[in-house]
């Protein structure tokens, strides 16, 4: 709770460092809600550090609105199920943290799990700035190795230069005892994202003389933030969760924030009838519409976000749009592969329900079933064997509700969209 109630959090460090006024801004903000994503994030890692120090994890969790795991679901509660995707993500950082682990040969005394460390300075009310490292782990008399798991995701997370875990390198370094601290030649910091892009695990490496040229602009930069006339700057990159964007209690808009908006919205929607028609469109003309992609979509994200809350957390009514549910999808009622496996041997020979590495998928196997029904059937073959193959299989599946959202109301016509700078 320290760490979430820090006015200069090692997570908000992008948006504090470019964006020194946004911290007085933030306190005149109602306190923020966690949202869905990022207690999932808060599960996954619960689950992470419970498989990396050899304890149990649940397999359900339930997160308040204050981004706390609790013990039974209270209102404005999230629910999460840990399921199979969420554990082949966890499974990527962990198994990466074992390998580095079992590489360099590391005692217990030099793995640090959710390790909370000293950061530089204070925040406004004197309090020393700290953080928690997901993973530490010192090779004596060689380097220091900071991890940070990211479970989001889509966009990738940047890791040179990321002042989120040169944070936590900084600090992890110098919660090291002055002997020690000696012979450390390289500190390495990880972001492991293995819902991101690419291979999910960057790196990036300083020297302590680096690490402390860092500090010494950190400093700089927290000083800034506590200035009466400290500066606003408005960037996608760190004003994507910044909750002054819009003030709900006094409908106040960040102003900076508020023109790179209409910046960001050059393409001028002003009637949804008259978009550019494709074949249309000119190389110039392309070139901006694809600019601007990413600003439109991140803008209808949060517009659906808000629709969420105001329909299932503050009762409001939005014309033409209900509660309803995402797709729901279909999982393994058995959540052991190896007890899987053995059921799925008395429908499969084991060649049909193995990919290269894992079990198949339960579509890949029902299309399976339905393939070679088929196929019996055109050859005027009996079908009864695959009948029975078919309903002793979805025994074994179990379908999984889709997550509530706001949905359109069936038989409501959509409202014309006038202009998108309203």
């Amino acid at each position: 709770k320290e760490k979430k109630h820090s006015e200069l959090s090692a997570s908000g460090t992008e948006r504090w460092w470019n964006c020194p006024g946004s911290v007085a801004l933030i306190r005149d903000c109602p306190p923020s809600k966690t949202t869905w994503y990022s207690a999932e994030g808060t599960v996954a890692h619960e689950v992470a550090q419970c498989i990396l120090t050899d304890k149990p994890y649940k397999k359900k969790y339930f997160v308040d609105s204050h981004g706390d795991i609790v013990n039974a679901k209270v209102e404005d509660c999230h629910e999460f199920d840990v399921t199979e995707e969420m554990l082949d993500a966890v499974y990527v950082y962990v198994e990466f943290v074992q390998d580095l682990i079992k590489k360099h040969k590391l005692k217990p005394q030099h793995i640090l799990i959710e390790k909370r460390v000293n950061l530089p300075g204070h925040d406004e009310d004197g309090t020393r700035r700290t953080g928690t490292a997901d993973t530490i782990l010192h090779v004596p008399m060689t380097c220091l190795i900071v991890a940070d798991y990211k479970h989001g995701q889509g966009t990738p997370v940047a890791t040179e230069g990321n002042h989120q875990l040169l944070n936590y390198m900084w600090g992890s370094y110098y919660d090291l005892d002055e002997d020690d601290r000696a012979d450390v030649e390289f500190i390495y910091g990880y972001v492991v994202q293995p819902r991101g892009r690419g291979n999910g695990i960057t790196s990036m490496m300083r020297t302590p003389a680096e690490l402390d040229a860092w500090h010494d602009e950190c400093l700089k930069r927290i000083e800034r933030t506590k200035e009466p006339d400290a500066p606003l700057s408005a960037n996608r990159k760190w004003c994507k969760f910044c909750p002054v964007k819009f003030n709900e209690e006094t409908g106040q808009y960040c102003v900076e924030h508020k023109s790179l908006s209409h910046i960001d919205a050059s393409v001028d929607f002003e009637d949804m009838n008259t978009l550019d028609k494709v074949d249309t469109l000119t190389p110039e003309r392309l070139a901006v519409i694809l600019t601007n992609k990413k600003s439109v979509e991140e803008w209808f994200k949060q517009c659906e976000e808000l629709a969420y809350n105001w329909v299932y957390k503050q009762d409001k009514k939005i014309p033409g749009y209900t509660k309803g549910f995402s797709r729901s999808s279909s999982e393994w009622k058995i959540k052991n592969e190896l007890e899987l496996s053995k059921e799925l041997r008395k429908i499969f020979s084991p060649t049909e329900i193995l990919k290269p590495s894992t079990l198949k998928t339960v579509t890949d196997l029902r299309n399976d079933l339905k393939t070679q029904r088929t196929q019996a059937k055109k050859a005027k073959q009996p079908i009864d064997i695959w009948d029975e193959k078919i309903v002793e299989l979805e025994s074994l599946i179990e379908v999984v509700p889709g997550k509530p959202k706001v949905v359109a109301d069936k038989g409501i016509n959509e409202n014309e969209f006038d202009d998108i700078n309203e």
